[in-house]
């Protein structure tokens, strides 16, 4: 057979060989074995070092699937051939990166992931809302103090109706407790045995049955915009928390004299900053603060707010165009390795940032190395936020403002 002629070749070949070794060397024996030589269990520094059908991992030949794959031989006849050397998988030993299989690289004697292919977006997944109607959702985790029984005259019969005790509540739910017709939900008062029904029907018109005007999206963030009467949660009222679960202030504000008011969760204006208000660092401003000009509203929080860098803590500014306080800026690499305690932090564009040369040394693959610098990747469409509740990926905020604390 034409196999057997080859092999016959071969072997020729191979004794011819070893006898141009043997005159050449005399008797020292020192032909390269060209690995394979280490058995299972035995040291190795790469994988090309272990018999075959072995890899090394850790510097140690572990067993391994044969490195083969069905193939024809010279012949035509059916048999096994040879695949070339084994590439070193995630995690097995080597010496340099031609030992890895692409895309793998070798660092510190181990095939590792190097590149995560992305790319820093700049964006996060924050977002409550794109539009209004996104606002118009039921919290996961509401949960109403009406879970329990109320009873309300339907043609001159008093009508139980019951709440199922549960972790969080549906509109389904809401609809099923006032009787399944919502239209008895436009009552203009409630007797008091009716009180679990007003509350009921305040969740189903906020969350479930919204108007275009009961909510706005402003900067990716939900806000109540419907008519106000009371501050309870009832008919009139005012929602203590979006749909993501972020309380909300739940304050109607009422001008003197009017029948109606607005629910703000914070201000307007810094003539609104007020103890009832979210402040901006836990710094609250008075109304009366207000009227000396020492509040500023900055994204419906109110700030105490400065004139110059020794209104800030030490370590922070006065940024001028919203009379807030933020971090100070770096201007050289010993500043950014003292505040940081990192040796490879490094002062970009006024800002402390690690420097890299692969993703691997920063925390992939929430962080990457993107122009030579560790930054977060954030995500790239909604697809990628990933929590319970739905987020929207939205354009992150890189600045953050603190109150003053002296002026």
């Amino acid at each position: 057979m034409k196999v057997k002629g080859t092999l016959s070749a071969t072997l020729v070949g191979a004794a011819i060989a070893a006898g141009v070794a043997f005159v050449g060397c005399g008797t020292t024996n020192n032909v390269d074995t060209g690995g394979k030589t280490s058995h299972l269990g035995e040291s190795c520094t790469r994988t090309f070092d272990c018999a075959s059908g072995l890899v090394c991992l850790e510097n140690v030949c572990f067993a391994t699937a044969p490195v083969a794959e069905a193939g024809v031989s010279e012949g035509g006849e059916a048999g096994v051939v040879s695949t070339g050397p084994h590439l070193g998988l995630l995690n097995e030993s080597c010496q340099t990166s031609s030992d890895c299989k692409a895309p793998l690289e070798c660092l510190g004697n181990s095939c590792e992931v190097v590149s995560y292919n992305l790319t820093s977006t700049g964006k996060s997944c924050t977002g409550e809302c794109n539009t209004a109607a996104d606002c118009c959702e039921l919290p996961v985790a509401l949960s109403p103090s009406i879970q329990g029984w109320f009873s309300f005259t339907d043609g001159g019969i008093e009508v139980p109706h019951f709440l199922q005790q549960s972790s969080s509540v549906r509109c389904e739910d809401l609809l099923a407790f006032v009787g399944g017709d919502a239209t008895v939900c436009n009552a203009a008062t409630f007797s008091f045995n009716e009180q679990g029904l007003a509350e009921g029907c305040f969740y189903y018109d906020t969350y479930c049955k919204c108007a275009a005007t009961t909510w706005a999206c402003n900067n990716n963030a939900c806000s109540y915009t419907a008519p106000c009467t009371t501050n309870s949660t009832t008919a009139g009222g005012c929602p203590n928390e979006t749909r993501t679960g972020r309380a909300l202030g739940a304050t109607c504000n009422m001008p003197v004299g009017a029948a109606t008011g607005t629910c703000q969760a914070g201000c307007a204006t810094a003539a609104d900053c007020s103890n009832t208000f979210p402040t901006g660092s836990g710094h609250e401003c008075s109304q009366s603060d207000a009227g000396t000009g020492d509040c500023t509203c900055y994204q419906s929080a109110c700030y105490f707010k400065c004139t110059k860098d020794i209104d800030c803590a030490s370590g922070s500014t006065c940024d001028t165009t919203t009379s807030l306080c933020k971090k100070s800026g770096c201007t050289t690499a010993g500043d950014c390795v003292q505040s940081t305690g990192n040796p490879l932090a490094q002062c970009n564009a006024g800002a402390c940032q690690i420097a890299c040369t692969n993703d691997v040394e920063c925390a992939p693959p929430s962080t990457i190395c993107a122009s030579g610098f560790c930054k977060a990747a954030g995500c790239s469409s909604d697809a990628n936020c990933t929590s319970s509740t739905h987020l929207f990926c939205v354009t992150a905020t890189s600045t953050t403002y603190t109150s003053a604390v002296t002026n």
